[in-house]
Formats: structure tokens, C-alpha cells, sequence
């Protein structure tokens, strides 16, 4: 099986930054891995993340705990991917690095009730006291949006609060599915448009948004922008086209592409074996006489 391929069947304050100095203010070059500020969580975040998509498999703990010997600090899931199985895996791989390590998952809930639900059986998988990031998962429409932010019985209000418990310490919210992924019918532009409406609430601290080289249009660009504005953190997810762009560009170039675009600060491809994290990880390193930061 080719690399990723496996992946395919798986399932507000405003601050202006001034542009000229926000690569210097927010990337840090300590150590190998470079790590890059994400927007106002202050949470200094490997630029390669661990995608936990494609976690199905109790053995594949040993490859995250790979990833975050070779410094990787990121690691992004779900509560619904693999059933649960992905949080779980995570959850005993970061047994004694929990400081070494932020863990972003999400709830695709609507509702409050339903968010809540969700929250407690990730902490009870992850095994962890606190969610660091805690995600809205796939919005792709105003409705989605709309009903999320009601204040009664929206999912916000239920995270907010456990948010106040120490239970979450910041709150994010993701797209949908790759533009490449046109088998979803996903309208990409419609999607971008409700990441800007959701930037400007000032709810959330993070968003995750697909970005490759083939997806680089005025747009995501635009949006991109806004989120700097705001100093939200950006994820790149899909940073590979889903596997799909392996083949024609190759996984350096498609990373390297992510990583020189400063308004992104972790890109979280999906690694299913230790020679795919250290193919990965080495790009995010900072090689002594680099030029590229």
C-alpha cells in the first residue's frame, strides 16, 4: 500500500500585528524543531504536527512517541476518528510526555448537551486533565456556524463552560474537506467565507483550514490574512492533498510549500510509520545554514 493511501477510506479581541515583524515575533529557531507562536494561545507549536486521523491501530503509539522524541509538540485528532480509537492510541502514547505535548481534539456536536458529551469521553480517552485545544469540527455553513454560537443550546456555551472549569483552555474550529476531495461536493469558497464570519466573532483562537499547492487561491490567501489580523492560529490541514499530491510533487516540496506561507503555523500531515515521521519531521527542522527562515 502506498504511503497515505490508507487514509482515503478513513473516516475576540482584535490585534493588529505589524506584518514586517510578525515572522521575527512569532517563530522560534531554539532547538531543532522550529516552532512558530500560534496566534493568541501563545502556544509555541511545532511547524510538523502529528494528524491523528489515521490512527486506527494500538501499535502506531510507538510512532507518535517517535514524533515527539524527534520533536514534534502538536498532536491533532477527533473524538469521532476511528470510533474513539485515535484518542485512545494518543492517549497511551503521551503516557509521561503530557508535557512534552498539545493535544487538540473535537466535537462535530452542534448542540451543548451533545458537545458535552463528547468532551468527557476525550478526556476519559486521551487520559488527560485538560483538553488543550477543543475544536468544532467540520463547519462548512452558516446554519453550522449559526447554531454553534446560539447562546441557550449551542455547542460554545457548553465548551465555554468547561473552558471556565480548566477543562479546555482554548476553543478552535475547523472546515470540512479538502477542495481536492470532490467526491464531498464541499463548496470551498462558501467555506472560506464562513472561517472569515467565525474569525470575527472572536470566539475562536484557532482555526484549521486546508492549504496545499495546488489550493493557493485569493481567497484562502484573504483568509489567511484575516486570521493574522486577528491573531488566531492557523492549522494546515490536508497540507499533502490528502496523499493525493505525493506522487506528482513529492512530500518535501508539498511541506515546504505550507511552512514558507508565515500565516501558517503547523501543518499536521498523517504518519503511519516511523519512516514517514522522520520524513516529515525533517522538514521542519532548522538546519544549520538553511536559508529559508
Amino acid at each position: 500500500m502506498k504511503r497515505r493511501e490508507f487514509l482515503k477510506g478513513l473516516g475576540a479581541t482584535f490585534i493588529m500585528l505589524k506584518s514586517s515583524n510578525y515572522l521575527r515575533e512569532t517563530e522560534s529557531q531554539n532547538g531543532d524543531m522550529i516552532k512558530r507562536r500560534l496566534g493568541r494561545t501563545n502556544l509555541m507549536v511545532s511547524v510538523i504536527g502529528y494528524g491523528g486521523g489515521g490512527i486506527v491501530d494500538w501499535r502506531q503509539a510507538q510512532i507518535i512517541r517517535e514524533a515527539i522524541k524527534l520533536g514534534v509538540n502538536f498532536i491533532d485528532t477527533a473524538h469521532k476518528y476511528g470510533d474513539g480509537m485515535s484518542e485512545r492510541v494518543i492517549g497511551e502514547a503521551i503516557k509521561g510526555l503530557r508535557d512534552k505535548v498539545y493535544i487538540a481534539t473535537k466535537t462535530v456536536r452542534r448542540e451543548a448537551k451533545g458537545a458535552e458529551m463528547d468532551i468527557k469521553e476525550s478526556l476519559a480517552r486521551l487520559q488527560v486533565e485538560k483538553i488543550d485545544i477543543l475544536q468544532m469540527h467540520g463547519v462548512s455553513s452558516m446554519w453550522d456556524l449559526e447554531f454553534i454560537l446560539n447562546e441557550k443550546y449551542g455547542a460554545l456555551k457548553k465548551v465555554k463552560e468547561y473552558r471556565a472549569l480548566g477543562k479546555i483552555d482554548f476553543i478552535g474550529i475547523t472546515g470540512a474537506h479538502s477542495p481536492i476531495d470532490g467526491y464531498w461536493r464541499i463548496d470551498s469558497e462558501k467555506e472560506i467565507r464562513v472561517m472569515a464570519e467565525a474569525i470575527k466573532t472572536g470566539e475562536f483562537d484557532t482555526i484549521m483550514v486546508s492549504y496545499h499547492i495546488e489550493f493557493q487561491n485569493d481567497s484562502i490567501k484573504a483568509l489567511l490574512e484575516l486570521a493574522r489580523q486577528y491573531d488566531v492560529g492557523v492549522i494546515c490541514k490536508k497540507p499533502l492533498g490528502a496523499g493525493k499530491l505525493i506522487k506528482k510533487y513529492g512530500v518535501e516540496k508539498l511541506l515546504k510549500f505550507v511552512l514558507s506561507n508565515p500565516n501558517i503555523h503547523t501543518a499536521i500531515p498523517g504518519m503511519r510509520t516511523i519512516e514517514e515521521v522522520r520524513e516529515d519531521v525533517s522538514i521542519g527542522l532548522n538546519k544549520k545554514g538553511s536559508s529559508e527562515r
